[in-house]
């Protein structure tokens, strides 16, 4: 057997990478914007959390307000230029090497022919040819600057939460090894085998085929049609179960990925919450956003998956499949204020102080935080799409959290009772927004289009 058939990954990739050197400038700078942009996008929540706490006259690395959500507007128009730029610069560099590649490969091939290919099955050639160096496209665009743009912010991130509480940042270090390092491994392991039998199906379905073209008036004299189309059913069919297989795969990855992402941002939040001794009001609250965010996360990743075309051929009206992501917001509102109870229960069956701000104004405003985030967001990203609606998103959340903070400031003024009240009526009021945001997002679905 030929060992060339069987080199180490790392081999392989080593030899990848090699090609990239002619390059090497452009790959560093898609790698410097890419580390830049990607902590434009995470100092945005955090300024967002320094204005906030500002806002309701806590301590605050920021002096004002205005700073704080100057400085979001500043990172959120950063953080399209610098990700547009980095994007360009990885896929220049991929299609130059598939091009590369591809001269390459034809240039091997044009020495082999005839002899040295006249037992070499022709589908297997067309896959390497085309599906084969077209997913490079993947490793050369999306894998290199990525890992090390990966390995610079996860140094960076950890360090800046450990200049605030060593704990938190031992536990997000432990989630970044997870979902980083581990899990691909794990995955890798678990989806090589599959991989190997799709693409051996897939290059037995394209010998199939093209055998099938080129006796087609043997068939046709024989008039053998109805096995030969049995015949590239069948194929089909075996080459749908392999890509079944694989999607079922990725889609536990996926999964599991995510899992662990959330429960890495709980356990932080957990420490912080349970370690801090002092005002943990914008610490609690913080669960509140994050859990806002995922009825958007999980319109982006219907959009990447095809989900959303896939949809329009179920027998479901699309009023009913845009409630689902409300309704998801719904029953993160629920969870969010269930945790927040819990957290302060325990701070205070731990002698701890509770938040500075009242409990109903806490959970209120992490309830109407998490409406109002997905009553902006979703229709936007009907509307525009993952990248587009994020940007625009972020453009809005400096006016946002302004009007957060101040109304809270406002709030918290107010006598409890009334600020009871007042926290009801403000829930009532981004229920209907609520509402109306739904029948906004019903009447752009579809609309999209990549």
């Amino acid at each position: 057997m030929n060992k060339s058939n069987h080199r180490s990954p790392f081999a392989i990739v080593g030899r990848l990478i090699v090609l990239v050197k002619p390059m090497l400038p452009i790959m560093l700078a898609a790698i410097v914007m890419g580390v830049a942009g990607h902590f434009c996008a995470t100092f945005i929540t955090i300024f967002g959390g320094f204005g906030i706490l500002r806002a309701l006259g806590l301590a605050s690395p920021v002096r004002t307000v205005g700073t704080a959500f100057a400085c979001i507007l500043v990172f959120a128009l950063l953080r399209g230029v610098l990700r547009y730029a980095e994007q360009a610069s990885n896929h220049y560099i991929a299609f130059k090497l598939l091009a590369l590649i591809r001269d390459k490969v034809f240039g091997a091939l044009r020495r082999l022919t005839p002899a040295k290919l006249e037992g070499r099955d022709r589908g297997d050639l067309i896959s390497l040819i085309t599906a084969d160096i077209e997913a490079l496209e993947v490793f050369y665009a999306h894998t290199i600057s990525p890992i090390c743009i990966a390995c610079i912010c996860v140094i960076g991130m950890t360090g800046f939460v450990g200049s605030w509480h060593i704990l938190p940042a031992l536990v997000l270090l432990a989630g970044y090894l997870l979902v980083g390092v581990a899990l691909p491994v794990w995955s890798a392991k678990r989806g090589d085998r599959a991989a190997r039998e799709y693409r051996q199906a897939l290059a037995d379905t394209n010998s199939y085929v093209l055998e099938s073209l080129r006796g087609l008036k043997d068939t046709l004299q024989y008039q053998d049609t109805a096995a030969r189309a049995e015949g590239i059913t069948a194929h089909s069919e075996m080459l749908g179960e392999k890509q079944k297989a694989m999607k079922y795969r990725e889609g536990l990855t996926v999964a599991i990925t995510n899992t662990l992402i959330l429960l890495t941002v709980l356990a932080v939040l957990a420490i912080w919450i349970l370690s801090t001794s002092g005002d943990s009001s914008f610490a609690v609250n913080y669960s509140a956003v994050f859990l806002g965010m995922m009825p958007a996360y999980l319109l982006s990743y219907d959009h990447a998956s095809g989900w959303t075309e896939y949809s329009f051929a179920l027998p479901l009206s699309k009023e009913l499949q845009v409630a689902e992501k409300y309704l998801v917001g719904l029953l993160c509102t629920a969870v969010s204020a269930a945790l927040n109870g819990i957290f302060c229960g325990i701070r205070f069956w731990m002698g701890k102080p509770l938040p500075a701000m009242p409990i109903s104004l806490l959970l209120g405003a992490g309830a109407a935080s998490i409406l109002l985030i997905n009553g902006i967001m979703l229709p936007l990203y009907y509307r525009f799409g993952a990248e587009k609606a994020r940007m625009l998103y972020m453009l809005m959340f400096a006016g946002m959290g302004a009007a957060l903070g101040g109304g809270t400031v406002l709030m918290d003024a107010v006598p409890e009772p009334g600020a009871a009240i007042a926290i009801v009526g403000v829930l009532a009021a981004v229920l209907v927004l609520y509402a109306l945001s739904w029948r906004l997002s019903v009447a752009w679905y579809g609309k999209y289009k990549k």
